[in-house]
C-alpha cells in the first residue's frame, strides 16, 4: 500500500510540474481583487422652463393653390426620317395658353411637301374648271356644251379626291403637332435639347386655371362650415373665398378647400386669419414637449438620478403650437423639449 501511495504522489507531482510548464498555472500566483467601476454620464437634453403668459387663440392658415385639372400632351408620331430631328416647342413653363394654341411640333417636311403638291394640283384643276365654265357659257351647240360639262364634272371630281388626300395628310401631320384643347398654364415643358424623342414622355403639361386653395386648420379652432365666405389675402390683396368642402385628417386637423373667383398661377398662396379668443396668465408649453398616448398627455423630466421620467399632465389645445397646462406642472418647472 505504501508503494502504491508513493507512486501516486509522484504522478500527481509530475502533472503539476507539467501544467506549470505549459503556463496553465504560474509559479507564483497573485490575486487581483480590485473592482472596476464604470461611471455613467447622463446625456445632455434640451430643457425648457414652464412659462406663464398670454396666448392668442387666433390661427393663421397658409393655403396653397391646387388646380382642378391637369393634361399631358404627347407627340405620338412614328416617322423614321424624323425620329432624330429636334422638336420645336413654342411655350415655356409658366406661360398661359389658350384653347387651340400650337404648343409644340416635330418636323414633318415630307408631309408638308406632299400637302403642297396636292394643293398646287388642286389650284391648277380649279383654273381649268373655271376656264371650261366660261367656254360652256359661249358654246353654240349641244355637242360642245356636253363636252364642257363633262370636263367640268371630271375636274370637280378630281378636286374632291385631292381634298380628301389633303385631309389624310393633315391627319398624319396632327401626330407631329400639339395643340392645347383648353385654357390653362404650361406647368411642365420637357427639355428638348436632346434629339431623341421618346413617345412615352409628355412634351408639355397644361393645368387649368380653375382650382381651389387648400388649407389645414386645427379641429378645435375650426368654426367653418361648407358655404361660409371668408376674406383671405392673396399677394397682400383681400380676396373673398367660399368654403367648398372639409375633411378630417390626422392629429386633430381638418383640411379645408376654398374657392376664389378669378385665375391664379400655380404657385399662388393665400393667408387666412381665423380670429380666436385670448387667454391671459396661463401656463403653457410647446407642442413638441408633449406626448399623447391613449388620450393621456405626458411630458419628460430629468430625475435626480439623471434618467428621464415621464410625468402625466392635463393640457388643452394645441393652439398655435402650444398646449395650455391645466395641472401637473408649475411655473418654472423644467421639462424636456426634443
Amino acid at each position: 500500500m505504501r508503494g502504491k501511495k508513493r507512486i501516486s504522489s509522484i504522478i500527481i507531482a509530475a502533472m503539476i510540474l507539467g501544467l506549470t510548464g505549459c503556463g496553465l498555472f504560474s509559479e507564483e500566483e497573485s490575486i487581483n481583487d480590485t473592482m472596476k467601476v464604470q461611471h455613467f454620464t447622463p446625456l445632455q437634453h434640451q430643457k425648457i422652463k414652464v412659462k406663464r403668459g398670454n396666448l392668442d387663440f387666433s390661427e393663421t392658415v397658409i393655403m396653397e393653390y391646387k388646380n382642378q385639372e391637369e393634361r399631358e400632351y404627347y407627340l405620338n408620331y412614328y416617322y423614321e426620317e424624323s425620329m432624330n430631328s429636334r422638336i420645336k416647342c413654342y411655350v415655356i413653363e409658366g406661360d398661359f395658353v389658350k384653347k387651340g394654341q400650337l404648343l409644340a411640333e416635330a418636323p414633318c417636311d415630307e408631309l408638308k411637301e406632299e400637302k403642297k403638291s396636292y394643293q398646287k394640283q388642286m389650284e391648277t384643276i380649279q383654273l381649268d374648271v373655271t376656264y371650261n365654265k366660261n367656254l360652256l357659257e359661249i358654246a353654240e351647240n349641244k355637242e360642245e356644251k356636253q363636252q364642257y360639262r363633262m370636263l367640268i364634272e371630271d375636274g370637280n371630281n378630281q378636286i374632291e379626291v385631292l381634298k380628301m388626300r389633303i385631309r389624310e395628310v393633315e391627319e398624319k401631320m396632327e401626330k407631329f403637332r400639339i395643340v392645347a384643347d383648353m385654357d390653362g398654364q404650361a406647368t411642365k415643358v420637357r427639355d428638348l435639347t436632346m434629339t431623341y424623342h421618346d413617345p412615352q414622355r409628355p412634351i408639355v403639361t397644361v393645368t387649368s386655371l380653375e382650382g381651389y386653395f387648400k388649407g389645414i386648420v386645427s379641429k378645435e379652432m375650426c368654426k367653418l362650415k361648407e358655404g361660409d365666405t371668408v376674406t383671405a389675402e392673396i399677394s397682400s390683396k383681400p380676396t373673398e373665398m367660399t368654403v367648398q368642402d372639409m375633411q378630417d385628417i390626422t392629429d386633430g386637423r381638418i383640411e379645408v378647400h376654398f374657392f376664389a373667383e378669378g385665375t391664379f398661377e400655380q404657385s399662388s398662396r393665400a393667408k387666412l386669419v381665423i380670429e380666436g379668443e385670448k387667454a391671459e396668465k396661463v401656463l403653457y408649453i410647446p407642442k413638441t414637449a408633449v406626448a399623447i398616448d391613449d388620450e393621456k398627455a405626458y411630458v419628460r423630466i430629468v430625475a435626480e438620478d439623471g434618467f428621464l421620467r415621464a410625468k402625466e399632465v392635463n393640457v388643452t389645445g394645441p393652439v398655435n403650437g402650444y398646449y395650455i397646462v391645466e395641472n401637473g406642472l408649475q411655473e418654472g418647472d423644467e421639462i424636456i423639449n426634443e
